[in-house]
């Protein structure tokens, strides 16, 4: 709990896994090099108390996120035992877990229960083999959509696009009840190709 100056108070609570141990698969049914985890769930709730009684529930969910375009070579050979297992390491991963928001709810005295969930999209493109930079023909974005109380949508784009636009939020779309866009909110950035022409410092931390 955090008690505030004038003795009012947020209570906080929790219960669930908000830490996970993978499955590490050991390789017996094939190809041992670089094997992903193998799927794991778990889910934690978090619970906020307003000093004036309102109560924040918060449900998270444990959620593989892809990586989009990563290179198939990420995976490396680091070295043998002599009469030992080879040792790979996957230098790029084309995937993260992580412990994410599936659902909120806010209720409380004078309070219409109001509730959210949230739905992440994954790219169908994770590694692959090209040349150059990145990847010109893997998935370059993906969509968050958050339901809000009263049937409105909100769709946040980011980019997923190793070495290109991977964590960039592109644009944000206000849907209605029947998906209609009510409202759009579109991020450029300035391109790699742009930035000898912009007026940023070369180095910055003097």
């Amino acid at each position: 709990s955090v008690t505030q100056p004038d003795n009012t108070s947020w209570n906080y609570s929790g219960f669930g896994a908000i830490t996970m141990m993978p499955s590490i698969q050991d390789g017996s049914t094939g190809d041992a090099r670089c094997l992903e985890p193998l799927p794991s769930h778990a889910s934690a709730t978090l619970v906020a108390t307003h000093p004036s009684g309102a109560v924040g529930t918060f449900n998270f969910e444990y959620i593989r996120h892809g990586i989009s375009g990563t290179h198939v070579n990420a995976c490396v050979f680091e070295g043998q035992i002599p009469g030992g297992p080879e040792r790979w390491t996957l230098a790029i991963p084309h995937y993260y877990f992580v412990m994410s928001l599936g659902s909120k709810q806010i209720a409380g005295p004078g309070l219409q229960p109001m509730s959210w969930s949230y739905l992440y999209g994954q790219p169908l493109t994770e590694q692959a083999s090209y040349g150059g930079a990145y990847c010109d023909g893997c998935d370059k974005e993906k969509s968050v959509w958050v339901i809000n109380p009263d049937g409105t949508k909100d769709e946040h784009v980011f980019g997923v696009l190793f070495n290109y636009n991977d964590g960039r939020l592109l644009a944000k779309y206000r849907r209605d009840a029947n998906d209609v866009i009510r409202r759009a909110e579109i991020n450029e950035y300035v391109s790699e190709a742009e930035i000898n022409s912009m007026p940023f410092s070369k180095e910055i931390g003097y």
